[in-house]
């Protein structure tokens, strides 16, 4: 089961003018206002949440729109 928008978003913000998520609160490494995510081997970002890895992208996605998308997202070109 996915981690609910409530969840997500008490944890982290979105800008949608750079297109990165940010730390909300701080514990350990993460610092408030830092930005989240790990570089992953691919050069893709994920997010950590309960146990699973998610893209950034996705994570951006419920940020923005308060629900998880329909199906599998990613920009065209990999950026």
């Amino acid at each position: 089961m996915k981690p609910s928008f409530e969840y997500v978003s008490s944890l982290y913000r979105y800008d949608p003018d750079t297109g990165l998520i940010h730390h909300k609160t701080g514990k350990g490494r993460c610092r408030v206002g830092f930005v989240a995510g790990t570089r992953r081997g691919d050069g893709r970002w994920s997010i950590g949440l309960l146990g699973k890895k998610y893209y950034c992208h996705v994570i951006a996605w419920l940020l923005h729109y308060g629900e998880w998308p329909d199906g599998d997202i990613d920009h065209i070109n990999g950026d």
